[in-house]
């Protein structure tokens, strides 16, 4: 099973580092092929919202920088995840950043989908999303719920088969921590087991 893991980490210092070593190792010792991207260090633009991914480039955003890498391991990955540090609720910006660039994984048609109106994904294979969010001390009371609730949101933009999210907050153990993350994969793995064994048999 294909992981691949957009950490934005590197920008929690010490305690991120532990915390994308747990998701690493964890994923490894549950069978998953593990890619890890830090998103910090990428060279990603905002999006311009010019519309060519849509219409004159399909698939394909016109700036030329670390997006055309990270997009396609997108494409083809079983299970997408997101690691950042929690800020006012959200991702940090430049997760973020990468975030707003996944444009081109939609075509310009709108659908409706559980009564809303949504962009129709560009392929019909899509990952499942695990959200993991590491919270600081500082934070506003109900960052936790929050991010959650846009991991949710993220799933349902990216019609993911299935997604699950973790907030780590500064008083959870490790061991505390990779058992959250153990249930989570739970949650995910089978829509991740039927995403692998479509792809295997094509």
């Amino acid at each position: 099973m294909d992981a691949l893991i957009l950490s934005a980490l590197s920008s929690a210092a010490d305690r991120g580092s532990e915390a994308l070593r747990a998701i690493q190792t964890t994923l490894g010792t549950r069978g998953h092929d593990v890619e890890t991207i830090d998103v910090v260090a990428a060279d990603v633009g905002p999006c311009r919202g010019c519309g060519n991914c849509g219409l004159h480039t399909p698939g394909r955003c016109t700036q030329n920088d670390d997006m055309q890498t990270i997009l396609p391991r997108v494409v083809r990955t079983d299970l997408l995840v997101l690691a950042s540090p929690v800020r006012f609720g959200s991702h940090c910006y430049p997760m973020k950043l990468v975030i707003e660039r996944f444009m081109p994984l939609n075509g310009p048609v709108f659908v409706i989908r559980d009564g809303e109106m949504h962009h129709r994904p560009r392929y019909p294979r899509r990952p499942a999303l695990l959200g993991v969010g590491l919270l600081d001390t500082g934070g506003p009371a109900g960052d936790g719920d929050a991010y959650r609730a846009l991991i949710d949101r993220h799933a349902v933009n990216l019609a993911s088969a299935a997604h699950a999210s973790i907030v780590i907050s500064p008083d959870k153990r490790a061991s505390v921590a990779v058992e959250l993350l153990v249930r989570a994969l739970e949650t995910v793995e089978p829509a991740v087991a039927e995403r692998t064994s479509l792809r295997d048999r094509r």
